[in-house]
């Protein structure tokens, strides 16, 4: 079975978001995460409000060390200094231990 793509993963995690949206400029943002994380590279992105950055960041991030099974020491971090971003509550039920 094959898995799903960084695009599909964000549409699942969008649609059941209330008034869930995906953006063309939030799929291609995840997809450049998902390849730099992939090749152990690093990535910059800028994007205006309402870009939905946030996901489409955590999505790839959340999606790599599952992807990359068996392989010793995978993680994943994100860091927020935004109390906005710290509130959400899908956000903390997606971070939380």
């Amino acid at each position: 079975m094959t898995e799903p793509s960084v695009a599909e993963l964000l549409r699942q995690v969008v649609a059941a978001l209330p008034a869930g949206e995906v953006r063309t400029g939030q799929v291609e943002m995840a997809e450049v995460v998902a390849k730099a994380l992939g090749s152990g590279g690093h990535v910059a992105v800028t994007a205006g409000t309402g870009t939905g950055k946030s996901l489409a960041y955590l999505v790839p991030a959340v999606r790599f060390p599952q992807a990359r099974r068996g392989r010793d020491g995978d993680q994943g971090l994100c860091r927020t200094n935004s109390r906005t971003m710290i509130s959400r509550s899908w956000l903390a039920a997606l971070v939380a231990p």
